[in-house]
């Protein structure tokens, strides 16, 4: 267990940074520490909510505002936990009720607990792959000239 001191190099740090480098293979980025002389770190793993049998798949991109917890006071060694809301990067919706995936290109998923609704507005196609497809609804609505 870690002592309770400032001259303890095995307690934890946490620290903001922004990213660097970011490697999609392996799920790992270098984070840029303002507070550190804009040092620039190794590379560090990135926390995701699923990696064993069941996986997640969510990138990091350059110039990201991260939130990281770094052994002991350097920045060689930690792991960034997550990316974060800052003035510049705002919540697309903002709302208790609501979770939201928002893609650069203007796709978004929102889900309003709410309301009970999913919403998906897709850029492109929508492709689903399944060996059945099931629709139980008391009304579906398919507009004219759509199909």
């Amino acid at each position: 267990m870690a002592k309770n001191s400032s001259n303890n190099e095995s307690a934890s740090t946490a620290r903001f940074g922004y990213v660097s480098a970011y490697d999609a293979s392996r799920h790992m980025a270098k984070i840029i520490f303002p507070d550190k002389d804009n040092l620039i770190s190794g590379w560090l793993p990135v926390s995701i909510n699923k990696s064993s049998r069941d996986k997640q798949e969510s990138h990091l991109e350059a110039g990201e505002h991260v939130f990281c917890v770094m052994q002991g006071n350097g920045i060689e060694s930690g792991c960034v936990l997550c990316a974060i809301y800052d003035d510049t990067n705002k919540p697309v919706v903002g709302e208790q009720s609501k979770s939201v995936i928002n893609f650069e290109d203007g796709t978004t998923i929102i889900y309003d607990k709410a309301n009970h609704e999913l919403n998906i507005s897709c850029a492109g196609s929508v492709i689903i792959n399944s060996q059945a497809f099931i629709v139980n609804a008391p009304v579906i609505h398919i507009p004219p000239n759509t199909i």
